[in-house]
């Protein structure tokens, strides 16, 4: 059975990648990537309740803390930056492959989508170079599976995987364990609420 690393923070994109290799029938393997992040207790959480929704066992999920205090970023708290991460997803993959080759893990996957404002490490000649680069040396590869999606295809295909908004939490700077409905995240999940009339039993700012 191949086995599968997926870089998982408890959002609708990645929990939609593990939804897909379980689907596969791979043997399905957990990292999550803590760098101090104001969302990381909502994140764990999430994530805790997606390894029992996917059946992976415990010792198949795996949590190191970073430290990026240095960042500009909102998502640790800085009050005027923005939400980018200064190549947090370089930082991240490196480690997945650190980990997978430590692991004997055929694959890493993250949950890259198709957007129209992209960050500069998550863009697919990112993808082919970080792949091309972890092949060359691990033999592991490195795989993007929704970067052909938009975040509407991303949550039909999470559907039909049975993934609802309800499993997922998806906001970078939330208030508590609740949604800031301002963040790119936040509002990227407002548009796909309308676009697909999703109900308000699964809308995560009406709950």
């Amino acid at each position: 059975m191949r086995k599968v690393l997926v870089l998982a923070s408890g959002g609708l994109d990645s929990t939609v990648v593990v939804a897909l290799y379980k689907n596969l029938g791979y043997d399905v393997h957990l990292l999550y990537l803590p760098y101090g992040n104001i969302n990381e207790k909502a994140e764990t959480e999430r994530l805790l309740k997606l390894r029992e929704k996917f059946d992976i066992p415990a010792e198949n999920t795996l949590v190191v803390k970073l430290n990026l205090n240095y960042s500009n970023s909102k998502c640790i708290g800085k009050s005027d930056g923005a939400t980018y991460v200064e190549m947090r997803n370089l930082i991240f993959i490196s480690y997945a492959i650190s980990v997978a080759e430590a692991k004997g893990i055929d694959e890493v996957a993250v949950g890259f989508i198709k957007t129209l404002d992209e960050y500069k490490d998550t863009t697919e000649e990112f993808v082919v170079m970080m792949n091309n680069l972890s092949v060359s040396t691990t033999g592991i590869e490195v795989k993007a599976p929704l970067k052909h999606l938009d975040k509407r295809g991303v949550y039909e295909l999470g559907k039909k995987l049975g993934v609802s908004l309800t499993d997922v939490f998806s906001c970078n700077t939330p208030n508590g364990d609740k949604p800031c409905g301002e963040c790119y995240d936040c509002v990227d999940t407002k548009q796909l609420i309308k676009q697909c009339n999703i109900p308000d039993e699964e809308n995560p700012f009406k709950n």
